[in-house]
């Protein structure tokens, strides 16, 4: 297994294996961790896996953009600059030559719930658990209101945005964010399984599906980060997010979006 840092990454069988490891933060995507996720991608896709596999360590799949990191960003350039490891991130995903198969061990939440929507194929836990709360915290979540409309439809994603909701395994997978549900002890073996299933096919035809599939629907999301630097180097931002780190700030209520099991 190699290592580095706060991404750890083996190969195992077919597949190429990228596990977020910050379980202590909850596998909080701090600038350090988009480096080496971005590193991590480039190699599993150039590698002669068959399809590479993203989750987490420890109880959460990802929390999304560490809140510690960006409570440091004072100025438009270095919230650009934070924010550039998710766009690298998925665009590295999206132009993948192997499928990704991402795997939800627990929690979702924010940019972790977003780059669910960039990854081929998605496993979730019976008790794992979502949520794009970035409203909460004087933000916006830029991948779900630009380009989750493909996946959501362009209304349930207002939704899901303006209301911060937290939905369940059940609900993800009728609203389309979720393609398995499997038991937690499951999810590994789940992953082999669909491996399995598309070394039966060519390369050429996985990656002309996915390159058909970025054409339609991945619009460019410039706009929407560009107005994502620029709250969040507000003071409503810096204070929400304060709150939200001393514990002060109140958990959105659970909408029940479509119906549990």
């Amino acid at each position: 297994m190699t290592y580095h840092e706060t991404v750890l990454s083996e190969k195992r069988k077919m597949c190429y294996w990228i596990y977020l490891n910050r379980p202590e933060k909850l596998n909080a995507l701090d600038t350090r961790t988009w480096e080496k996720l971005i590193y991590e991608l480039n190699k599993a896709c150039e590698s002669d896996s068959v399809a590479v596999v993203l989750t987490g360590k420890g109880r959460a799949f990802s929390t999304g953009d560490d809140i510690e990191n960006m409570l440091k960003l004072n100025t438009k350039q270095e919230a650009l600059n934070f924010f550039n490891g998710i766009k690298q991130s998925l665009n590295i995903m999206l132009s993948c030559k192997k499928p990704i198969i991402a795997l939800v061990n627990g929690l979702a939440v924010g940019g972790g719930a977003e780059l669910l929507l960039a990854a081929d194929i998605v496993v979730a836990a019976e008790n794992s658990w979502f949520s794009y709360p970035e409203i909460s915290l004087g933000v916006i979540p830029p991948i779900l209101i630009s380009v989750g409309g493909g996946v959501f439809g362009f209304r349930r994603a207002k939704y899901l945005a303006l209301t911060g909701t937290r939905f369940s395994a059940y609900e993800a997978k009728n609203m389309g964010l979720v393609d398995e549900i499997v038991p937690q002890s499951d999810l590994e073996k789940e992953a082999f399984a669909i491996a399995d299933t598309l070394s039966n096919y060519t390369p050429e035809s996985i990656r002309s599906i996915k390159k058909i599939v970025y054409e339609i629907y991945w619009k460019d999301i410039e706009k929407a980060i560009d107005e994502l630097t620029n709250l969040v180097i507000t003071e409503d931002a810096k204070y929400r997010m304060e709150s939200f780190e001393s514990h002060k700030l109140k958990p959105v209520k659970n909408h029940n979006i479509i119906g549990n099991k």
